[in-house]
């Protein structure tokens, strides 16, 4: 039988001391003492998407893609880190001799602008379940994407006039990006089929 007491001087992260008692087929009990030092590592991470930082100091970093089992990121080993594509990330932290991975943070906000005082367009309704509308102030040509959150080209098309929509409804719930252009400005949006 161990039991574990804590002197409350100290905080846990640094010592503890672990009492050993052990009891014969008679009756008799030895108890042994033994002091210890805890290892703890800092797994928090600030979240800037999609700048994710953490916040272990004094320690080595490897950020690792939660969407492809936990695969290590080539390059990312700082303690920040600037996501190229919406996923879900996180931070594997060596500290004090012992290694720990953060919880997986989602950033779904990777090139998204929804303002643009330069490229007039109104986009609704969003959340959708059907069908989106798409209305410019002027009659360019417009050049559209549809992405899923991972990247992949869902829709895509070129249109003429200041108002077009895009049949949603085939595709599954969840989140998507869309990507517009006209002449050289550029737009993205992040869109809800509900």
């Amino acid at each position: 039988l161990a039991s574990i007491t804590h002197d409350a001087t100290l905080p846990i992260t640094t010592s503890t001391t672990i009492i050993w008692t052990f009891t014969d087929g008679n009756g008799n009990t030895s108890t042994q003492t033994q002091s210890i030092v805890i290892n703890t590592v800092d797994v928090s991470v600030t979240d800037n998407s999609p700048v994710l930082t953490a916040n272990a100091d004094g320690a080595s970093y490897q950020w690792i893609d939660c969407d492809n089992a936990n695969a290590p990121i080539p390059g990312e080993t700082g303690a920040s880190f600037t996501a190229t594509e919406n996923g879900n990330y996180a931070v594997e932290v060596t500290q004090n001799g012992c290694t720990a991975i953060s919880d997986c943070i989602s950033v779904l906000n990777v090139g998204i602008n929804t303002a643009n005082s330069d490229f007039d367009v109104n986009i609704y309704p969003n959340p959708t379940s059907n069908l989106l509308f798409v209305e410019f102030a002027n009659k360019e040509n417009v050049l559209w994407n549809l992405n899923s959150i991972k990247g992949q080209v869902v829709l895509k098309g070129l249109n003429n006039g200041t108002k077009f929509s895009i049949n949603m409804n085939d595709l599954a719930p969840g989140v998507y990006v869309l990507r517009i252009q006209q002449k050289d400005r550029i737009i993205t949006k992040r869109i809800v089929r509900n």
